[in-house]
């Protein structure tokens, strides 16, 4: 398990690769062919494997699929490469998946936005900390469709920065800077948060 200032460092090193989840012709999961495909992967030296996260089959896979899935991409650690595990849907699932991925030895967390359902900030920012408090994981909230941060409050206690939680806001001026900003996307560099 990376602390989280490394998984923070590590992510910015590069390239993010969201491998597919391969399943069979009986749609049943297919570890021997995820674990080629990451194989593949590693030659092309990504930062982060992040697991059943940002192409879709989060939803897709039953409990029992996910924990395979990211058992079999720890074990293998295709090129030493960090893996991420993911959490979704409500509070309490998301934060047994954060705990199970911390058990099952991935370097961090994709927090994914709660599944269909939209909530006020306050809401927001109390799911990210219950998921955060679940695990010792490093969480990067997947800051995207229902799961829109605006400002975090200066006096939020605790910080929503704090122990394990980055983040991705790009411009939220209000947030008390413990790790350096998220880099700008220039056109020119591979640089993604």
């Amino acid at each position: 398990m990376l602390t989280p200032l490394q998984l923070q460092a590590a992510v910015r090193a590069g390239l993010l690769a969201f491998p597919l989840t391969d399943f069979n012709a009986t749609d049943e999961l297919d570890t021997r062919a995820s674990a080629a495909r990451l194989e593949w992967l590693a030659a092309y030296r990504p930062a982060a494997f992040f697991m059943a996260a940002g192409a879709g089959e989060f939803f897709s896979l039953a409990a029992e699929e996910y924990a395979a899935l990211l058992a079999n991409a720890v074990r293998l650690r295709a090129g030493g490469i960090p893996v991420l595990g993911a959490a979704g849907y409500g509070t309490r699932m998301a934060s047994a998946y954060a705990s199970e991925s911390e058990r099952l030895g991935a370097d961090g967390l994709l927090l994914l936005p709660p599944y269909l359902t939209e909530a006020p900030q306050e809401g927001l920012l109390a799911h990210i900390e219950a998921v955060c408090k679940a695990t010792r994981l490093g969480v990067i909230v997947y800051n995207r469709a229902n799961c829109r941060l605006q400002r975090v409050r200066q006096s939020q206690d605790p910080p929503l920065d704090g122990a394990n939680c980055n983040h991705n806001l790009q411009d939220n001026k209000e947030l008390r800077p413990r790790y350096p900003p998220p880099p700008r996307h220039d056109s020119r560099k591979q640089n993604y948060w």
